[in-house]
């Protein structure tokens, strides 16, 4: 029970030494807000002049100068003045007429009159000075004559046809029916087959027959001349090797009336894949 009061008491006496404590300070706060005097701030701005100018015997004050504005120059980008070109006129050479001797690869050397330099091709009338030829004693040339002339490529002494000159001096190639050339023929290997590369070809095409004509001609001495491709085997490596292996052909003289003449006539292949 004592204990009870006890701390009834203790509790009390907090409780009222704290109420006593905030009232001082309450009051103390109060004080000094009341004993802070107030102060003001006072500027001086001067007076305006009254109209008419001062009054008497003070001096006028000076006004203000105005600054001067100053102006901005603006620089602009200096543009380079265009120069405009002057056409001229082409200048045109003049070459002055030469007369002279002139040397080059034309039909002839002589002194004659031209606009062109020595080593050009112009042509020009001129008077011939030198291993000149008479141009107006030449003529066509006379086929029969048993002479080569200029235009002719043959001269058999005669002007018929049909034995390997013309009746014009021109060389005739005969063609003779393949069964005729084959008649002739001394040594030749006939037996060609394609080679391993063009078999495997066939094979995978599954071609089985390949056909190839041969254009031969010989010369009078049965020797060959000229092969060429009439008709191809569609396997340019076949058709080389033909070529090659008619080439070393050797045939008889083909004659005409006794006399040999060159020929021409063709050769057809035929390989089977059997």
């Amino acid at each position: 029970m004592n204990r009870r009061w006890l701390i009834t008491l203790s509790l009390l006496a907090h409780v009222g030494l704290g109420i006593f404590l905030f009232a001082t300070g309450v009051w103390k706060i109060e004080k000094l807000d009341g004993g802070r005097a107030s102060m003001s701030l006072a500027v001086m701005m001067p007076l305006a002049e009254p109209e008419g100018g001062p009054p008497p015997g003070e001096k006028p004050k000076d006004k203000p100068k105005d600054k001067p504005t100053e102006t901005k120059k603006v620089v602009e980008d200096v543009v380079q003045p265009e120069l405009k070109k002057i056409d001229t006129a082409p200048i045109t050479s003049i070459a002055s007429e030469l007369v002279g001797t002139g040397s080059g690869s034309g039909s002839g050397s002589g002194s004659g009159s031209g606009s062109g330099s020595g080593s050009g091709s112009g042509s020009g009338s001129g008077v011939c000075t030198e291993n000149c030829v008479d141009d107006s004693t030449a003529g066509d040339p006379e086929c029969g004559n048993n002479v080569l002339e200029t235009g002719e490529t043959c001269d058999d002494g005669n002007t018929a046809a049909g034995d390997g000159c013309s009746g014009v001096c021109k060389k005739e190639v005969t063609l003779i029916p393949p069964t005729v050339m084959q008649g002739l023929r001394i040594s030749g290997e006939t037996q060609i087959v394609p080679p391993d590369t063009v078999k495997t070809e066939m094979l995978r095409a599954g071609t089985s027959r390949v056909l190839g004509t041969l254009k031969l001609c010989i010369s009078t001495d049965g020797g060959i001349s000229s092969v060429s491709i009439a008709a191809s085997t569609k396997y340019p490596s076949y058709d080389a090797r033909l070529v090659a292996a008619a080439r070393s052909w050797r045939y008889k003289a083909y004659l005409v009336n006794g006399r040999p003449m060159p020929v021409c006539s063709t050769v057809t292949f035929v390989y089977t894949i059997k």
